[in-house]
């Protein structure tokens, strides 16, 4: 199995059964197959550089910023199904950039929820 493979496999272990409207997609950091992406913001415009704020989730406490600083990767935008509508399905979407900066927000101690981490895109 190669390295791709062993990616997507991963990430349809953690989020095996829901659907997941929004991944993060950065092949060469592993951890981010398992990252739950629960806020973006964003700014797109002719002829200027898009910018954007990825919140996720983790349940790695101590995932490392040399693993996602300067790497390149995508944001994958899958719009739910509704099948009550009879309208075909928007079609998934990728946002293309480098990750130009990352923090970690908040670590709940003593809890069960995992940390907050936030990566920019340009």
């Amino acid at each position: 199995m190669n390295r791709r493979d062993e990616y997507f496999e991963r990430r349809e272990r953690a989020f095996q059964g829901q659907h997941q409207p929004y991944f993060l997609e950065i092949r060469s950091a592993p951890s981010s197959a398992t990252a739950d992406v629960f806020s973006i913001e964003g700014e797109e415009a002719i002829g200027q550089e898009s910018r954007f704020k990825i919140q996720f989730t983790h349940t790695s406490h101590d995932l490392s910023q040399r693993e996602y600083l300067g790497k390149r990767g995508s944001l994958l935008v899958q719009p739910p199904h509704d099948p009550t509508r009879q309208l075909k399905p928007d079609p998934a979407r990728h946002k293309f950039g480098v990750i130009t900066g990352f923090s970690k927000l908040s670590t709940l101690r003593g809890q069960s929820g995992p940390p907050v981490h936030t990566p920019c895109a340009a």
